[in-house]
């Protein structure tokens, strides 16, 4: 019979199953717990980065070096490609502002710059925040708020060193002196662009004054004078609040008179004209002006050298530059000027009058003495001139050349009577020329018609009783006479040659052709 099996006793194996084992000692097992054979699924937490090696940074020290634009911060963290890198990218935009100029548009670049560096500062403070905790550090503190200071402080020097230089700019142009204040202004906008200064623009608007006066200057050194005179005119219309506004006002005058005042003998009626008009103008308009106070003295001789025909004799031909010396204003052009030219003209008139009667220049005689008899009536050249008129006027109303008469006096030079009667309505005047000259007027006949319907009309001076009539007593000689009167129909001219025992009538009267 088989022994059943105990629980608690173990069987072992070998070759004699029937030998008894020892018994093996009590062992306690101990009760096991076992895991789900699903695993949940496990998450990790993301790994931080590597904390960069070295030792701790202060990250206020990184960014306030880095403030400077110029990687300071970078150089302390011992990041030498940002060190290298962050100046050479700060230099680009230096130079691009400059060149852009900045300074038209100040506010963009001083934002652009600003947001530079704080981008700067702020990325080193990063990078000095990952390194590892240390104690405070004040030493890149203070150098950077050091660094920081200089750069400000530089900036600011830059700043008062371009307005100082702008100041110069200014003291010289306004005293004048364009060189020096172009100079001045070019540094300004120059080497001082990027102060971003007003005075920037406002040193660029003085270069382009200067530019444009020194330009007017140049030319009037050459005395280029149509070319000074309008640039010096164009300045004050594009630049009417310059600085230099008072020197192109002097320049200008002086420009004036010295063109005025450029005449060679002999000096026509217009250049007369030219320089005298220009000389009065300087009185009127710049008569705060050197060149104004010169002016009368410029005037007189001007009116010596354009009057040297009439010294000569020329009297024709010196009446343009007279005429035109007499209608000037005694105020302006002097009072003796003024004085010497009517004077001259008064004689001129007369006497190239008279030549031009005594050449049967009828036409031209009779203007001339016309402007003088109109223009002094009181000269004593006045009853020749008004007998050499009467004799023009008769020659070529009848073609018959006649010599100048003696001066105009009555109307009985001789003893022959010779009776003159008006046949109308209206007034008459009769010139007659010869040996001598008259002027006879007749008044309105009142019981005659203003006209007759043809020309000889047999009711024309039929009845010569009633009729306005003057009688003049002349010699023995020819004279040829003409009516003159206001009426649109022709006047008429006759001769009549009186003779000792005969007495002579001429009758006027008007016809409608």
């Amino acid at each position: 019979m088989d022994t059943p099996e105990r629980p608690d006793i173990q069987q072992g194996f070998g070759d004699d199953p029937l030998e008894p084992t020892p018994e093996p000692p009590v062992a306690i097992i101990p009760v096991v717990a076992y895991e789900p054979t699903v695993q949940p699924a496990i998450s990790y937490a993301p790994t931080p980065p590597p904390t960069p090696p070295g030792p701790p940074k202060s990250v206020a020290g990184a960014l306030l070096l880095n403030l400077t634009g110029l990687g300071l911060g970078y150089a302390y963290l011992r990041n030498r490609g940002l060190l290298v890198a962050t100046p050479v990218f700060t230099a680009a935009l230096v130079t691009f502002a400059f060149l852009s100029p900045a300074a038209a548009q100040p506010w963009l670049w001083r934002g652009v710059i600003v947001g530079w560096l704080v981008v700067l500062g702020l990325h080193a403070a990063f990078l000095a925040s990952r390194r590892a905790p240390g104690a405070s550090q004040r030493t890149p503190v203070l150098a950077g708020a050091a660094a920081v200071a200089v750069m400000v402080a530089g900036y600011v020097g830059y700043g008062i060193a371009g307005g100082a230089v702008y100041d110069d700019g200014v003291a010289a142009q306004e005293d004048g002196d364009c060189a020096t204040a172009t100079s001045a202004f070019e540094k300004v906008t120059g080497p001082f662009e990027l102060t971003l200064s007003p005075e920037v623009l406002h040193a660029q608007t003085r270069l382009t004054e200067c530019a444009a006066y020194e330009q007017a200057v140049a030319a009037q050194k050459r005395d280029d004078h149509e070319s000074a005179i309008t640039l010096y005119n164009d300045f004050g219309k594009i630049h009417p609040d310059s600085v230099l506004t008072k020197y192109v006002h002097t320049n200008l005058a002086d420009t004036h008179f010295a063109k005025a005042t450029n005449w060679q003998p002999p000096v026509t009626s217009n250049d007369a004209q030219v320089s005298v008009d220009t000389l009065l103008m300087l009185r009127k308009d710049f008569g705060d002006t050197e060149a104004a106070k010169k002016a009368p003295r410029a005037i007189t001789d001007v009116f010596a050298a354009a009057t040297t025909p009439y010294a000569e004799g020329k009297f024709c031909d010196s009446l343009e530059v007279l005429t035109y010396f007499a209608g000037l204003e005694p105020a302006g052009a002097g009072e003796q000027v003024v004085a010497e030219a009517n004077a001259y003209r008064a004689r001129s008139l007369y006497e190239c009058g008279l030549s031009q009667a005594r050449e049967n220049l009828a036409p031209q005689a009779i203007e001339t003495i016309e402007t003088f008899l109109t223009a002094y009536p009181n000269d004593p050249g006045v009853p020749q001139a008004s007998s050499a008129v009467i004799a023009a006027k008769v020659s070529m109303a009848s073609g018959v050349p006649l010599p100048v008469p003696p001066p105009l006096g009555g109307n009985d030079p001789g003893s022959i009577p010779v009776t003159f009667y008006n046949d109308s309505s209206r007034p008459v005047t009769i010139l007659v020329a010869g040996p001598t000259a008259h002027e006879i007027t007749l008044p309105p006949c009142g019981v005659c018609p203003e006209s007759y319907p043809q020309k000889d009309d047999p009711a024309a001076c039929k009845d010569k009783n009633g009729r306005p009539s003057v009688t003049t007593h002349l010699t023995p000689n020819t004279y040829y006479y003409m009516t003159v009167d206001d009426s649109a129909g022709p006047g008429s001219t006759d001769s009549v040659t009186p003779m000792v025992g005969y007495q002579h009538w001429q009758c006027s009267y008007r016809w409608r052709p």
